[in-house]
């Protein structure tokens, strides 16, 4: 498969470009990497989590839907984000990652019924005894909208 580079815009084999670490033979320009990927690369084992909530759109957002389906098609993934539990240097580690090709990773509710979920778990599994990863590049185009303060309140606990 071929693709371009973000910035050169030349047509680079997606597998010398992911054998390379998304860096273009060509112009030493990082490309996006997938979340997946990149956990590949991060960790010795990864379990995903948390991944059965559904699409929401509380403030029905004009065409949200369908830019929501366009996302799922093009990264692969069914959120802005993927969290789960793995290994990292040996450590056992509660991670998150944003998947820069979901709407670049921006955080919808589910992003953040994810997050939360995630640091609930760390905290009621292990409390303090478990690390945590965190990998956030986003555009930030969309919003959560926790009327309650839930993500909020959740990661500051465990911090």
């Amino acid at each position: 498969m071929i693709v371009k580079c973000n910035k050169c815009k030349e047509e680079i084999n997606k597998e010398d470009l992911e054998k390379n670490y998304y860096i273009c033979p060509l112009c030493g320009k990082l490309n996006r990497m997938p979340a997946k990927n990149r956990l590949q690369m991060l960790t010795e084992k990864f379990d995903v989590m948390f991944n059965d909530q559904e699409f929401t759109d509380p403030i029905d957002f004009p065409s949200y839907k369908e830019k929501y389906e366009s996302a799922r098609e093009k990264s692969g993934e069914t959120e802005g984000v993927v969290c789960g539990r793995g290994t990292i240097g040996g450590n056992d580690t509660c991670i998150f990652i944003m998947e820069p090709n979901f709407m670049m990773g921006s955080m919808g509710t589910v992003v953040g019924d994810r997050i939360t979920a995630l640091f609930e778990y760390k905290e009621q599994t292990s409390g303090y005894r478990i690390y945590s990863f965190r990998w956030c590049k986003n555009a930030g185009g969309r919003t959560v909208t926790y009327a309650d303060g839930k993500g909020f309140s959740s990661s500051q606990k465990t911090q």
